[in-house]
């Protein structure tokens, strides 16, 4: 199975930098707020790069919930 694969990075400063990290899709809620210091369903994130096979249809400010819904349908 082709690994899915997006890297999110918070939308906030901590400590004077924006933190960033990659994450294999599906996505747990508790990974988010671990690495980037927001929860999922909230706006303080954006996508800054992917590794999709449904890429074109992404774009930075795509919720983790429709990502999650469309590696469903591929």
């Amino acid at each position: 199975m082709e690994e899915l694969k997006v890297l999110l990075e918070a939308k906030t400063p901590t400590d004077g930098e924006l933190p960033s990290a990659w994450f294999e899709l599906p996505i747990c809620d508790y990974e988010i707020e671990e690495k980037l210091g927001v929860e999922m369903d909230s706006t303080d994130y954006r996508i800054l790069e992917m590794e999709l096979p449904f890429s074109d249809e992404v774009s930075e400010d795509t919720p983790i919930q429709v990502l999650h819904f469309k590696c469903e349908e591929h």
